[in-house]
């Protein structure tokens, strides 16, 4: 079950504290797969790029709106810099990154390998298709360049524009079967989060409101029903616990 994933390199996952909820559930932490719509949906206009899942070749074009992703960013080192906290700031603090969780490319393959039931050639429960493609994004200006020769689907979906490249970007995709209807978003249950999550720090900008919801949250979790965060003192769930309570206190 190897992705040939390479295991030096560390990636985040940047959540706002709604998202905080679901992964620090008191019942079972959940991991979230969604298709490009469902940011097109959520998202102001303007700030759309048209031109996502869009490339240009020399010998034509691709264009592609299938696949579920999940969208990490590559980390310079070990946790996430001040400027790597700030990629997806925004005005809106609840929409403002409160958590990162790290982890690494094999760690997630392993898991939506393993919860989509990709090994099975028949009887899934699942409507995926395998194989889950994952590597780094390229970035490139697509108003003046065109790759080689005729662009692949893959093409389509792992070049973005370079006007997002501070997002360095890691994505997972998962190609799904639904004939009928179109898979926006696909939530499962992670019955053991520590299968994926290295560690998860705060960001020491967040609000005090959002640091005293998240410790909120997180108070609960560790007394759950189950979930892979019972039982466990903050300073195993938050790397930069001292950063967290001194904001939220």
């Amino acid at each position: 079950m190897s992705s040939n994933a390479n295991e030096n390199i560390k990636i985040a996952r940047f959540i706002d504290i709604s998202a905080c909820g679901e992964v620090f559930s008191e019942y079972y932490s959940t991991f979230l797969i969604r298709s490009h719509k469902y940011y097109w949906n959520i998202e102001d206009p303007n700030k759309r790029d048209p031109k996502e899942f869009q490339v240009q070749g020399e010998n034509g074009h691709m264009e592609t709106g299938f696949g579920l992703l999940s969208c990490w960013t590559i980390l310079k080192g070990e946790k996430p810099s001040d400027e790597e906290w700030k990629i997806f700031e925004t005005d809106l603090p609840e929409k403002s990154p409160v958590i990162a969780i790290i982890s690494s490319p094999q760690k997630v393959y392993n898991l939506l390998y393993k919860t989509l039931n990709i090994e099975r050639k028949d009887g899934r429960t699942h409507p995926f298709f395998d194989p889950i493609k994952h590597k780094e994004v390229r970035y490139i200006d697509k108003s003046k360049e065109k790759l080689k020769g005729m662009p692949t689907i893959w093409d389509a979906i792992f070049t973005k524009d370079e006007k997002f490249i501070k997002e360095n970007e890691y994505r997972f995709c998962v190609f799904h079967s639904a004939v009928f209807h179109e898979i926006i978003a696909y939530i499962f249950d992670v019955q053991n989060p520590y299968d994926y999550i290295d560690k998860c720090y705060f960001n020491p900008s967040s609000t005090k409101e959002n640091a005293s919801k998240l410790l909120k949250i997180l108070s609960d979790a560790p007394a759950g029903y189950g979930g892979g965060f019972s039982g466990k003192g903050l300073n195993e769930i938050i790397a930069n616990e001292d950063d967290l309570i001194a904001c939220g206190i």
